[in-house]
């Protein structure tokens, strides 16, 4: 059928098969290369050119199986509220540099909880006798030092033998086992108190306690660590099955505690028991720290031997006495005085007085010196579980109390300058013992 609306001009290509339904009208916008195949029916997925303003609300609830390969560079604005059901198994080995403001309201339960809380500082004490006898006189045998700073060894103590590595300890501690290696069975020599201390917790043991180290039962632990300090805890911390029956009860409580209590039980313990029984009638209060090749012939030898003993003995007839000196433990004690006394004396090391510990160091349970001192901490207790004034000592006594603290006998000058006086135990109108020489005074 020839179309109503003939072309007002012939075609230079007319289609070689007429169709059947011609268009009414031309179009007024024909495509310039008409598709060589054309689409059958209409896309139902056009191609957006232009990204869209008014993204879903609700998006798929069957994402890709597959990451993409170029994630986004700017996280989301608007985490998740929901964290994951299924938390990696492997945290970080690195903590975050930024830890959250707000710690948990519940806390996890560990199955093995730090016998010992986090603190700003540890003890450290000599890990065997060998140790005590190589420290330099007036040196302490134990000390407080900062928990991330300090570098030290460990030896760990337990009730039975854990692994291989933990050996019987010396006799003087039966049923106690040592050990200074970690789980890979490689020596522990130089650590963070709490790496120390979660190494000996991984293995169900324990850190060894002052006593446990300086009585020489743990020597057997070896690891090149028998002539130095090594972290330790308070004997306190482990107290005694059989207490004392003494009215002054000893410093450190021992680990092995006696069955019996002492019919006269010394008012000041040592700090660090001998191994053995001295022989000697008269001993030295402070044996040297390099004896003499040649025994002095003197019948009444000085009860503070020389650090540097002559190679020949002295032949003197009269050697010199000992004498230290004490001093007002405060101004308090200064304007008591009587008419003509002096607010420092030179005296006899077994007399009688009150102790005064210093520390330059932050010691936790100590107290902070006058304003007139920065930088000094002060104490007049024991180190016993319940800590006790030392008012009446010797002088061997009183430097053993404040060793035992990982300090020193405050000098004259100190407790004359009214550093001293937070320490109390009503001793501040009382002379007390100091680390000041004889020839300062």
């Amino acid at each position: 059928m020839p179309s109503e609306f003939p072309s007002a001009a012939s075609s230079s290509e007319p289609s070689l098969i007429p169709s059947a339904f011609p268009s009414l009208a031309p179009s007024s916008e024909p495509s310039k290369m008409p598709s060589a195949t054309p689409s059958r029916a209409p896309t139902k997925q056009p191609i957006a050119i232009i990204l869209t303003s008014a993204p879903t609300k609700k998006p798929t609830a069957a994402p890709s199986k597959m990451p993409s390969s170029e994630p986004s560079l700017i996280p989301s604005a608007f985490p998740t509220y929901v964290p994951s059901r299924s938390p990696s198994l492997q945290p970080s080995l690195v903590p975050s540099s930024k830890p959250s403001l707000m710690p948990t309201s519940v806390p996890s339960e560990s199955s093995m909880p730090s016998l010992v809380p986090t603190v700003g500082e540890a003890l450290i004490a000599c890990a065997s006798q060998k140790c005590i006898e190589r420290t330099p006189i007036g040196d302490p045998v134990t000390n407080v030092v900062p928990v991330e700073e300090g570098i030290y060894g460990i030896r760990c103590c337990a009730d039975s033998q854990l692994n291989a590595a933990f050996v019987a300890a010396n006799s003087q501690c039966p049923g106690l086992w040592v050990s200074s290696r970690d789980t890979n069975g490689e020596c522990v020599r130089l650590t963070t108190y709490h790496n120390g201390l979660s190494v000996c917790q991984s293995l169900g043991a324990r850190l060894c306690t002052v006593q446990e180290n300086l009585n020489d039962c743990t020597r057997p632990a070896k690891c090149s660590l028998n002539e130095n300090k090594v972290w330790s805890v308070y004997g306190a911390d482990f107290p005694s099955t059989h207490p004392s029956f003494s009215p002054a009860p000893s410093a450190l409580s021992s680990e092995m505690p006696s069955l019996a209590p002492s019919k006269m039980p010394s008012t000041f313990p040592s700090a660090v028991p001998s191994l053995g029984p001295t022989m000697s009638s008269s001993p030295s209060a402070f044996p040297s720290a390099v004896p003499s090749l040649r025994p002095t012939t003197s019948r009444a030898p000085s009860a503070f031997p020389s650090a540097v003993p002559s190679l020949r003995p002295t032949i003197s007839n009269a050697p010199s006495s000992v004498r230290v000196v004490v001093s007002c433990a405060s101004l308090k004690c200064v304007e008591r005085l009587a008419p003509g006394d002096q607010d420092k004396d030179i005296v006899d090391p077994e007399q009688i007085y009150g102790v005064r510990c210093c520390s330059d160091t932050f010691i936790s349970y100590f107290e902070p010196a006058k304003s007139q001192c920065p930088n000094l901490w002060v104490y007049s207790r024991d180190l016993s579980p319940t800590p006790t004034c030392v008012r009446d000592a010797t002088y061997s006594q009183a430097l053993g109390v404040c060793q035992a603290h990982g300090a020193r006998l405050c000098t004259a000058e100190e407790n004359l300058n009214d550093c001293t006086r937070p320490a109390r135990c009503s001793l501040n109108d009382e002379k007390v013992w100091t680390s000041t020489p004889p020839s300062a005074v």
